[in-house]
């Protein structure tokens, strides 16, 4: 492969990358599932702060006092990007509306 080529495909990956950063698909800070659910956690609406429960596999739980909140997140390189997340629906039963409250830890 010439040098011309490695160049170009060198170009192309570093612009794809910065586009993915720039429209927030993948950020810096989610280099683990973790992070990755935590900041789906906190985007989340619930009745109180998400607070972490465990951890099984790929598959991180937060719980709010009300609902519970399963997140499954897919690694891609050093990145991990939310594949999916399920909340509990007993809040429907609770009363008021649910809000942003954030995240613990």
């Amino acid at each position: 492969m010439s040098h011309h080529w490695k160049t170009a495909i060198l170009i192309c990956i570093l612009i794809i990358t910065f586009i993915a950063l720039l429209f927030g698909k993948l950020t810096p800070i989610q280099f683990s599932a973790y992070d990755a659910c935590r900041e789906t956690a906190r985007h989340t609406k619930g009745y109180g702060v998400w607070t972490y429960q465990t951890t099984e596999g790929n598959r991180i739980f937060f719980d709010d006092g009300v609902n519970i909140l399963e997140c499954t997140a897919q690694n891609s390189g050093p990145f991990w990007i939310v594949t999916e997340h399920y909340q509990t629906l007993q809040g429907r039963t609770y009363g008021p509306d649910p809000d942003y409250f954030g995240v613990s830890p």
